[in-house]
């Protein structure tokens, strides 16, 4: 995408399954943090949204993490951040790179999420209000709002 668009881009992959002094150790080093700060001020941001339970999947949390956010109803997240319908964030987990409250100092946060599946969760990011655009599909986009209206009807 950068090619095509005349830019360019630097690749920073870490495993999301990394203990926390590890995140700390690589994260310290000069060039790794140069590259953090830059990627945490960033003006534009594209990121996705995923289910709870998907995410810890591919994130590989441990059992009992899982069990806790099964407990706290979590069902979106977005930067290792999980979200219980309301938006509420009820758990977290070390990451190295952008984080949530960065979203704040971007000009312009696009967020996208496809599939029926991925309704409750897109709403509980969306509902934090830092996103500027959502991009997804029919499929998901009539599943929310369903959602919506039956929620209103419920109040």
């Amino acid at each position: 995408i950068a090619s095509r668009l005349g830019g360019t881009y630097r690749l920073l992959h870490v495993p999301d399954d990394l203990g926390e002094e590890a995140i700390n150790t690589i994260s310290s080093e000069p060039k790794i943090k140069a590259l953090i700060e830059m990627v945490r001020s960033a003006r534009i941001v594209l990121h996705g949204i995923g289910t709870a339970d998907e995410m810890a999947r591919r994130r590989g949390l441990p059992q009992e993490h899982v069990e806790i956010l099964k407990a706290r109803q979590a069902v979106g997240e977005a930067f290792g951040y999980y979200f219980d319908a309301e938006g509420n964030i009820v758990f977290t987990t070390s990451s190295v790179g952008m984080r949530f409250e960065d979203l704040e100092r971007a000009g312009l946060v696009v967020a996208v999420g496809g599939g029926r599946s991925k309704a409750q969760a897109a709403l509980a990011v969306l509902s934090t209000r830092n996103q500027d655009v959502y991009i997804t599909d029919e499929g998901a986009a009539r599943q929310m709002l369903k959602r919506l209206n039956g929620k209103r009807r419920s109040q």
